[in-house]
């Protein structure tokens, strides 16, 4: 095999590997479980992103204290150690509910026990949900 195209595709194998590196969709984040009660969901107007993600809406959360290092930033935002907390719903977010159908985030009740997974952005400051699961209504 002539040795200037071995060259050029090595080459181009490690140009593509760096770009799928480097791009936000392909991103790997640490993922954490929560259960905790709805407050209330908000719909973002205006388009929001963050860290190159799409903010659709911010779920109000009660009873949600999350502990240890990862959380340090998005805890010290909070000014009490009771009340609420937001997370962040994306267009990626899956929300459904307790029979496991897919529903848009405003049908998440006020009062309603939530599963969800969180994974943190923008340097541990804000949570996003990858996937919320409604467990029942109170």
């Amino acid at each position: 095999m002539n040795p200037k195209i071995l060259r050029m595709g090595i080459s181009l194998c490690i140009i593509c590997m760096m770009i799928g590196c480097t791009s936000k969709g392909g991103r790997i984040n640490t993922s954490y479980d929560f259960t905790a009660m709805a407050n209330g969901v908000t719909k973002y107007q205006d388009k929001y992103e963050v860290d190159g993600i799409r903010i659709t809406h911010s779920l109000s959360l009660l009873q949600f204290y999350p502990q240890g290092d990862a959380f340090l930033r998005y805890v010290n935002k909070y000014d009490k150690t009771e009340g609420d907390r937001h997370i962040l719903i994306s267009k990626e977010t899956r929300i459904v509910d307790a029979n496991g159908r897919s529903i848009q985030p405003e049908k998440i009740e006020k009062g309603s026990k939530v599963n969800f997974t969180v994974y943190l952005i923008e340097d541990n400051y804000f949570l996003v949900a990858s996937e919320i699961k409604i467990a029942d209504v109170e």
